[in-house]
This record gives C-alpha cells, structure tokens and sequence, in this order.
C-alpha cells in the first residue's frame, strides 16, 4: 500500500502526477497528470501525459512521449477517445 506521502505529494504537484516514493524518474523526464506505480524506474528523458504505469514489470521503453496510455507489464494500452463519424 502506499504511503501517506504519496497522496500529500499528489494533493500538493501543481502537475497533477500521483508518484511512488520508491518509483526511480529520469531528472529529464516531462510528466503530467500522470500515474506511477511503485518501482517503475524511468531511466531516460521521456515526455508522458495523462498516463499510468502499473507496478515495477512495467517497462517504460525509450521513445520521446507516450499520451492517453496505460502501460501494464509489456502492454500499452490506448486510451483515445474514438469518435464514429455519423
């Protein structure tokens, strides 16, 4: 379970991002409104927006951003929202 400091970390990020104590991210990493899950390590510059990242077998590979996914062990999973033309 989470720490407290976690949710206080939340509450008070001006970023909106809900961050592990444990979670490892690149010092040039760019995130917002973003979840990370407990020992998920970041380890290169990467841009994330409206994302989670479940727990440490969750691999965040390198590429220059990922938006509107959730990444689940070696899954990622889209979550745009489809519009279907009338």
């Amino acid at each position: 379970m989470y720490s407290e400091s976690i949710w206080y970390y939340a509450k008070d990020n001006p970023d909106g991002n809900l961050v592990a104590d444990d979670a490892e991210i690149h010092p040039d990493a760019r995130l917002t409104n973003t979840v990370i899950g407990s020992g998920v390590r970041i380890s290169h510059p990467v841009r994330m927006h409206n994302c989670v990242v479940f727990a440490k077998y969750s691999p965040v590979a390198p590429r220059d951003s990922y938006e509107n996914v959730i990444i689940a062990g070696n899954k990622i999973v889209s979550c745009q929202e489809q519009t279907q033309s009338a």
